[in-house]
């Protein structure tokens, strides 16, 4: 996130003045901080609580706000994971060699994302999370 953070600063001080990219990029940098604290501190379940009567109000846009909690709440928990796996598979590259990172690491990382998902939806799926039916079971808000 380091360099995102200073690309951002650099751009609002480029454009704005040093005093303007230093506010832009403390308040990335505590919005950053403050997302890492819930999403540690947060269970799962308290989260998609939380999400629900929000996502309450997409319902007459045809939204199922329990799936789309479920989901807000798996992005969230898998970033770390996700990112985890991508600096493993750099730190392993770059122990082999100097050279930049080939398309061929990105594309196996891909498959390797690809593969977690399958066994995340195959995880819902056995525990009872039924595309269809959880619709149906239900009861109206």
């Amino acid at each position: 996130m380091l360099p995102l953070l200073v690309v951002v600063g650099g751009v609002q001080a480029a454009s704005a003045g040093w005093n303007a990219g230093a506010v832009v990029t403390m308040r990335l940098l505590a919005m950053l901080l403050l997302a890492d604290l819930v999403s540690m501190t947060t269970t799962m379940s308290a989260l998609m609580e939380v999400l629900a009567p929000v996502l309450h109000l997409l319902r007459p846009l045809g939204v199922n706000p329990r799936k789309m909690a479920l989901a807000v709440a798996l992005v969230l928990r898998f970033v770390p994971v996700v990112m985890t796996r991508w600096r493993a598979r750099e730190e392993a590259w770059k122990a082999r060699t100097h050279r930049r990172i080939p398309l061929r690491l990105v594309a196996a990382f891909v498959a390797d994302i690809l593969q977690l998902a399958d066994r995340v939806a195959e995880a819902l799926d056995a525990r009872g999370f039924d595309r269809s039916a959880a619709d149906r079971r239900l009861p109206p808000l």
